[in-house]
């Protein structure tokens, strides 16, 4: 093989998520280092609905303030709160988180008309 021909099959991969060994998550361009005790906690504020709506780009849950644009790519990275921004969720995590976040949006929703009325 070429190494053209096996760049060209490297690049055609990347769109898919690989979780690989070494703990590295490669998506399209982008490289994260994923990491197990993130995505567990993130998992437990989900579970105990400690997740708050900040914006349509970011959630919070006490000083840890996520990123939810760009799904599946970035969504639920560390936006802000020291927290190195390389990390990510594995893509099980980031449907989770989605799913509240939509449950969040339409609670807020209702609110909205709720007030109004």
């Amino acid at each position: 093989m070429s190494a053209d021909l096996i760049f060209l099959l490297v690049i055609a991969s990347l769109p898919f998520l690989f979780l690989l060994g070494s703990g590295v998550a490669v998506t399209v361009g982008y490289f994260f280092s994923y990491d197990r005790q993130y995505d567990r906690m993130v998992n437990a504020l989900i579970d105990g609905g400690m997740i708050e709506l900040v914006d349509n780009y970011t959630v919070r849950s006490g000083l840890l303030v996520m990123w939810i644009q760009n799904y599946p790519y970035a969504y639920g990275r560390p936006y802000s709160c020291g927290v190195s921004e390389s990390l990510t969720l594995s893509p099980w995590t980031k449907r989770r988180l989605r799913n509240h976040v939509r449950d969040l949006s339409t609670l807020r929703a209702l609110e909205k008309v709720r007030g109004a009325a």
